[in-house]
């Protein structure tokens, strides 16, 4: 029997949404389509109620095992790849992450669609930008992105198991 991964995609908005796929053409339609500016409700669905600003909008891409042994299905931890912040552009200054990100429809905010964000930067922090399906922070100038260095990275992977008396 041979064993692919799972690819699960995680955000937190208003409650854990969390997505599994056997493929990272839908994995990537999948965060192209995802609205972030929406909170979404426990079983994945947007929820159309106003809110004010914006929380931080993240996902973090991840994968995992599923298999049957002697009729139970198994599933293995998830191993988890890159987290990023949505936004459409982000610099470093002083020592603060600056982020164009998208911001949740409310009364304050009128027609804006983007707010500058900052949170003080901590190593590690990367910005997607799902409208183009790039990585803007740090810029990969030619080089893959971390998301895609995790999918290929997992994408290589499959297992063979093996029945033994």
């Amino acid at each position: 029997m041979i064993i692919k991964p799972i690819y699960v995609f995680q955000a937190d908005s208003c409650s854990i949404v969390r997505h599994e796929f056997s493929d990272k053409k839908q994995l990537y339609d999948f965060i192209h389509a995802f609205d972030f500016r929406r909170l979404h409700s426990s079983d994945g669905k947007p929820t159309y109620g106003l809110t004010r600003g914006f929380r931080d909008q993240q996902f973090q891409i991840g994968a995992h095992l599923v298999f049957e042994i002697d009729g139970y299905e198994v599933k293995s931890n998830t191993v988890w790849g890159p987290k990023y912040y949505i936004g459409r552009s982000a610099q470093v200054s002083n020592n603060v992450l600056h982020v164009d990100m998208p911001v949740r429809p409310g009364i304050l905010n009128g027609n804006s669609w983007y707010s500058e964000y900052r949170k003080p930067y901590a190593s590690g922090d990367m910005v997607f930008d799902p409208v183009r399906m790039r990585q803007v922070y740090p810029p990969c100038n030619g080089r893959p992105s971390e998301l895609t260095q995790f999918v290929q990275k997992i994408e290589k992977q499959a297992y063979t198991i093996e029945k033994t008396r």
